[in-house]
């Protein structure tokens, strides 16, 4: 992991106005775990996480839908359905480029989300929750001619919440667009 790092944080970058990665519009199917606190009780479970980014050279923005199963199928606890509408600021930290038709981005990225909780007990929870994250995201341009790409990513995201409820998500995607 530390060669990979240090190999990502040696790489040149390529220039923007001949570098078919760096301005473009993604979607990223994304599923992975969440493990949450609500109102101090831990709960985890499955994710489904669709996003959109806009990427300008290295700065990305991105809006993302979280929606997780947090019930806990023994029922000893109450659990809850989670749904998370995020906004994020991203940048490309380091970047490794193959013949400018493949990237290794190392990401790192900050935010604020509005989340809806709905409880088994019958609550409904909405809250605020700021988020700050990190992950590596490969994409390769798979026509020659044409402008479009695919790739994979993996993402760990850290949120908090103003009372104090902390949240861990991993999410792995496959990025597509052009």
């Amino acid at each position: 992991m530390k060669v990979l790092l240090a190999i990502l944080l040696l790489a040149s970058t390529a220039h923007a106005d001949d570098d078919r990665l760096a301005n473009r519009e993604t979607m990223i199917a994304g599923f992975g775990l969440v493990s949450m606190q609500v109102d101090g009780i831990a709960n985890s479970g499955m994710a489904v996480q669709p996003t959109l980014t806009r990427t300008f050279d290295r700065f990305e923005l991105q809006v993302e839908y979280l929606l997780a199963d947090l019930r806990d199928d023994s029922m000893r606890q109450p659990g809850s359905i989670l749904h998370r509408l995020g906004f994020s600021g991203r940048y490309q930290a380091a970047r490794a480029r193959v013949d400018r038709s493949m990237t290794l981005d190392f990401v790192v990225e900050g935010g604020v989300g509005l989340q809806y909780l709905e409880r088994d007990d019958g609550d409904v929870i909405g809250r605020n929750d700021l988020s700050l994250g990190f992950g590596l995201r490969m994409l390769s341009d798979v026509t020659h001619g044409r402008r479009a790409f695919m790739g994979l990513e993996a993402m760990f995201r850290g949120l908090v919440t103003p009372s104090g409820d902390k949240a861990f998500v991993f999410v792995f995607g496959v990025p597509f667009g052009r």
